[in-house]
């Protein structure tokens, strides 16, 4: 639940960051990964929907990265995500 949160972080926000200098090209970029990792096929509707969600959640941490320029930012975030989500199938 949190190691995870920490590799994923790491290998698509700030490693990348090091490559990719263009702020847009950056945002696509892990958006799109940060999406196909977590929906491994675009085969239905729902999967669709999944992907363009887990795009959006990898835009918003990759924002909360830049904006102050600190990786534990998106990491904890995507920690306490991880962990909102746990709680609630948890208790489902």
């Amino acid at each position: 639940m949190f190691s995870a949160p920490f590799v994923e972080e790491m290998v698509m926000r700030y490693y990348p960051k090091k490559a990719i200098k263009n702020k847009v090209a950056y945002y696509f970029f892990t958006s799109i990964i940060f999406g196909f990792i977590h929906v491994h096929s675009l085969t239905s509707i729902e999967a669709l929907i999944h992907f363009i969600k887990y795009a959006y959640m990898g835009g918003f941490l990759a924002y909360t990265y830049l904006k102050r320029d600190n990786i534990w930012d998106a990491i904890i975030l995507h920690s306490l995500n991880n962990l909102v989500a746990f709680i609630t199938v948890l208790f489902s």
